[in-house]
């Protein structure tokens, strides 16, 4: 196994984590400010749609911090055992 590969990957993933964090508050900001802020002539289908986006948006960054995550713990697991003389 290619364990450079491993640690260049665990070293990309916090800058990853860290975007995917930046791309969930911004989001999440948007759908409070759509829940907050109406225009009386906005349409209110159009602005549902908005919403239902925007919250599909924050579960797909909310799946991925999971993911990313996951991926780090699998990662550190596959080093430790590399270094105790595993495969």
């Amino acid at each position: 196994m290619d364990m450079n590969a491993v640690f260049n990957r665990l070293s990309a993933i916090p800058d990853e984590i860290a975007q995917v964090q930046y791309d969930l508050e911004r989001s999440l900001r948007a759908r409070n400010r759509l829940y907050t802020r109406r225009r009386i002539d906005e349409d209110l289908v159009r602005r549902q749609r908005r919403i239902s986006a925007t919250s599909a948006r924050i579960s797909n960054l909310e799946e991925r911090e999971r993911a990313l995550e996951a991926e780090r713990q699998a990662l550190i697991v596959l080093v430790i055992e590399y270094e105790h003389g595993g495969n």
